[in-house]
C-alpha cells in the first residue's frame, strides 16, 4: 500500500477490496497498525420484507425482539475475568518504568482488545440477522451511562455491550 508522506507500506490484506476506495484511516492499537479503508460500492438495496420489530436490551438475554426471538448474552468479560486478574497482578508487581512492566501492560491490553473484538463480532452478527429480516428496527432508549453508576449491575451492563456500535447506532 502506498501512503502519502509515508511511502510504501506492507499490508496483510484479509479480503479483496471491492469498489472505489474513498478514504484510508490509519489506526495504531496496542502497538499494531491498522488501515481502515472506506470504499464506495454500487449495491442493490435489500428486498423489502414489510416487517417491523422492537428490540428490548437486557442482561440475561442481550436482546429480545417483539416477536419473541432471544439473543443470548455471551458474557465475554465474565469468562475472561480470571485471566484478566492474573495479567493485572503481573502489571502491579512490576517496577514502574521497566521493560517487563511495559510487556505486562501490552499483554493486558491485548486481552482487553480481544474481549472488545468478541463483543463487536457478536454485535455485528446480531445486527446482520436483524437487518436482513426487518425493514424497521426500533430499540428502547436507555440511559446506559446512568445505569452503569448503579452499584449492583454495571459490570453486567458493560459486558453486554449495549452502548457499542450496531446495537444502538
Amino acid at each position: 500500500m502506498k501512503l502519502s508522506k509515508i511511502g510504501e507500506v506492507r499490508i496483510r490484506l484479509h479480503r479483496q477490496i471491492n469498489g472505489t476506495i474513498k478514504t484510508c484511516t490509519i489506526v495504531r492499537k496496542n502497538g499494531r497498525y491498522y488501515a481502515c479503508l472506506a470504499a464506495e460500492l454500487d449495491l442493490q438495496p435489500l428486498p423489502k420484507t414489510g416487517k417491523e420489530v422492537g428490540v428490548d436490551l437486557g442482561i440475561k438475554h442481550l436482546a429480545v425482539t417483539s416477536d419473541e426471538q432471544f439473543f443470548a448474552s455471551p458474557h465475554y468479560l465474565r469468562r475472561s475475568e480470571r485471566r484478566l486478574k492474573q495479567l493485572q497482578r503481573l502489571v502491579s508487581r512490576k517496577k514502574k518504568g521497566s521493560h517487563r512492566r511495559q510487556k505486562a501492560v501490552r499483554l493486558l491490553a491485548n486481552r482487553h482488545e480481544k474481549i472488545a473484538n468478541q463483543r463487536k463480532d457478536y454485535a455485528h452478527r446480531i445486527s446482520h440477522v436483524l437487518v436482513k429480516r426487518y425493514d424497521l428496527i426500533a430499540f428502547e432508549d436507555l440511559n446506559v451511562q446512568g445505569m452503569t453508576k448503579n452499584h449492583h449491575v454495571p459490570k453486567s451492563i458493560v459486558d453486554a455491550g449495549w452502548r457499542q456500535h450496531d446495537l444502538q447506532g
